[in-house]
């Protein structure tokens, strides 16, 4: 320590005192400052911190995850960051790196996004699923039609009305 100046020196001496702990309350200045414990030279070399392990567990996990990706030609659905819809139908057609793509959008124009503003749609309809869309959109247009024929002032639906006036519930 003879070598080194008083710059290094006294914040070196100042470190080591407020992150020695005191004998009356054991804890050091530093931590009663900050409420946890300051990090010195020896907590770095330390294997056994705790901080060090959570890090090396989230490295791990991450290395682990798999990346998202798409395939060329696959439909999508596209960040749009103009006015309008918010998210708009488009089809991947080049792959520019590993997380960014470009879309070719309805209109034709060609749009640079990354993965994070890419949706993938699934087009691929079940029987059923089909079966009930076309049920589901007989149901509406008897409900239309019954309901042009009666005039616009009723809704689609009744009201369902309780005759038990127990069932009734006062709101106070």
């Amino acid at each position: 320590m003879d070598g080194m100046s008083w710059d290094i020196k006294i914040p070196n001496m100042l470190l080591g005192l407020r992150a020695t702990p005191c004998t009356a309350t054991n804890k050091s200045p530093a931590e009663l400052l900050f409420n946890r414990r300051v990090r010195t030279l020896l907590d770095t070399i330390n294997l056994h911190d705790k901080q060090q392990k959570t890090r090396e567990n989230q490295v791990e996990r991450k290395s682990n995850k798999k990346n998202r990706q798409t395939d060329i030609g696959q439909k999508v659905m596209y960040r749009n960051f103009s006015r309008g819809p918010h998210w708009l139908a488009s089809t991947v057609v080049n792959k520019e790196g590993p997380s960014s793509y470009c879309v070719k959008t309805r209109d034709g124009t060609i749009v640079n996004r990354h993965i994070d503003q890419l949706i993938k749609q699934h087009t691929q309809h079940t029987a059923t699923e089909q079966e009930n869309e076309e049920q589901g959109r007989d149901r509406e247009t008897e409900m239309v039609e019954h309901n042009n024929g009666e005039g616009q002032d009723q809704a689609m639906e009744e009201i369902p009305s309780s005759q038990d006036s127990d069932q009734i519930i006062e709101i106070r």
